[in-house]
């Protein structure tokens, strides 16, 4: 069993480019074992179908508030039902609404709601990304507690080159894959060991004990 089996991912998919790499990424996540729940925003779905993410993870997409819900408080439900949730990519305009906490969809409405650890891929043009705005808006985010994924450096959708790129879908699921590592690791734990008889001193001669601590 892997690191990923049995956890309930919640993918966040925003109107980049780079949406197309979402699907590869759900589908390693999926074949890791991983239950995945994807929302799109409306955004999103002018560069990928929700059909195709569907037919990937075996589970319905949501793309808006208004729809049919399929579960009572429907944000509320994906907020609560998530281990983690993975926005890639991540446009300057959701980071933007994420640190402002804005939630005028269903996407940064479950953001806003849920309690566990948000990691985000961030993949946008190079200004955008470097621009004073965007970076102030990242440490906030970091400040209190989301796992930025740095974006790649290399070429560009509009041409350019520079830092921007989205990961890999395999580098984004093998920061997926140390986040619930750490979480099960014992580092920092502090962990009593007994074994064996213990004694407790009375005085510098004498002191109870017993054979076993059990």
């Amino acid at each position: 069993m892997g690191t990923l089996a049995g956890r309930r991912i919640v993918l966040g998919v925003t109107g980049g480019i780079a949406a197309y790499k979402a699907v590869e990424l759900a589908s390693r996540l999926k074949k890791a074992g991983a239950a995945v729940h994807v929302v799109m925003t409306h955004a999103a779905t002018s560069f990928v179908t929700p059909l195709t993410f569907r037919t990937i993870t075996d589970a319905p997409v949501v793309t808006t508030m208004w729809g049919e819900p399929r579960h009572h408080v429907e944000h509320i439900a994906l907020a609560e039902l998530a281990e983690i949730v993975l926005v890639a990519p991540a446009t300057a305009n959701f980071i933007a609404k994420a640190a402002a906490g804005i939630a005028d969809d269903m996407l940064t409405t479950t953001v806003l709601a849920t309690r566990v650890p948000l990691l985000l891929a961030p993949a946008m043009n190079t200004g955008m990304w470097e621009n004073p705005v965007t970076q102030e808006n990242v440490r906030r985010l970091t400040e209190r507690g989301a796992q930025i994924i740095p974006p790649s450096v290399g070429q560009l959708a509009c041409g350019t080159t520079g830092a921007g790129r989205l990961p890999e879908p395999a580098e984004i699921v093998a920061a997926v894959e140390e986040h619930f590592a750490k979480a099960q690791s014992l580092a920092g734990r502090r962990i009593l060991v007994t074994a064996a008889g213990t004694e407790e001193a009375l005085d510098p001669v004498r002191y109870l004990g017993n054979r076993s601590t059990g």
